[in-house]
């Protein structure tokens, strides 16, 4: 058993899956005005809140606000507005139409990776825990020679496989006239809460902040991927504002020291046979 300090306190017992997928859309034609260079995010995991495009002699910049790509209903995804402005300047439309109709037809409308990808839509509940819905986002797009390259980051739900991955994506590539490439796919976390580490944790952060350790679903994922029987334990608390991968990343002091005490604590717990 073990945990990692690699998210929120207090019991994150539940994980999506994490997947970053590139589509590539080969230029088509040839357009009176081409699209030369276009750029979103700089990591998979970031919703875009700065997108750029050049072509002709202008250069497009358009403003989002920029969040973990785990929540993307709490930002504003510049890159799927780029994609809307460029389409309605009819920049390289015989180029990258595809690319446009992808955009309008799937990403912008929902982030539910079911509907946008052609997902399996797995059961949201498992022995009365909530496990979400798999959520698909853009994220980054470059492009190399005559291909346009777009970056989807998605959260799968637990159960998905890697099966269903491939199907879906060969069904989008059916249907918008693309490749793909899976580049990184890790398989959803899911530790019952009667795991007697859990209880320990649980008990150890009761003691330290008061309040009731519940348990909950993690759309992010962490560290404790990487072994069985692990979960993500804080460090961040409940409250506060959420700076994951965003500018001025950062933890208060006394949030620190507080963090500090549940894993003394826990640690305590552990050594003694965890009777809690």
């Amino acid at each position: 058993y073990s945990f990692t300090p690699d998210g929120s306190f207090p019991l994150y017992n539940r994980e999506k899956g994490y997947c970053d997928i590139v589509f590539s859309f080969p230029k088509r034609g040839d357009d009176e005005v081409e699209l030369r260079e276009i750029h979103g995010a700089e990591a998979f995991n970031s919703i875009p809140g700065i997108a750029t495009a050049k072509f002709g002699q202008s250069e497009l910049i358009v403003r989002g606000k920029e969040v973990h790509s785990s929540s993307p209903e709490s930002g504003d995804n510049a890159l799927i507005k780029l994609f809307f402005e460029l389409e309605n300047l009819r920049i390289s439309e015989k180029g990258y139409g595809e690319v446009y109709r992808f955009n309008r037809e799937r990403l912008s409308r929902t982030f539910d990776g079911a509907v946008s990808l052609n997902l399996y839509r797995h059961p949201e509940t498992l022995n009365g825990e909530d496990m979400g819905y798999t959520t698909a986002v853009p994220t980054r797009a470059e492009i190399s020679g005559d291909v346009l390259k777009l970056g989807i980051n998605l959260r799968t739900v637990y159960g998905t496989t890697l099966e269903e991955l491939h199907d879906g994506c060969s069904k989008v590539c059916d249907e918008y006239g693309c490749t793909y490439e899976i580049m990184i796919n890790q398989d959803p976390l899911y530790v019952p809460r009667d795991n007697p580490i859990l209880k320990a944790m649980g008990q150890a952060y009761t003691d330290v902040t008061g309040d009731e350790a519940e348990f909950f679903l993690d759309a992010g994922t962490s560290y404790a991927k990487a072994f069985p029987n692990c979960i993500s334990f804080g460090p961040v608390l409940p409250g506060t504002e959420e700076l994951f991968h965003v500018p001025d990343e950062h933890m208060t002091e006394e949030d620190i020291l507080t963090a500090e005490k549940i894993y003394i604590t826990s640690i305590m717990y552990f050594l003694s046979n965890m009777e809690v």
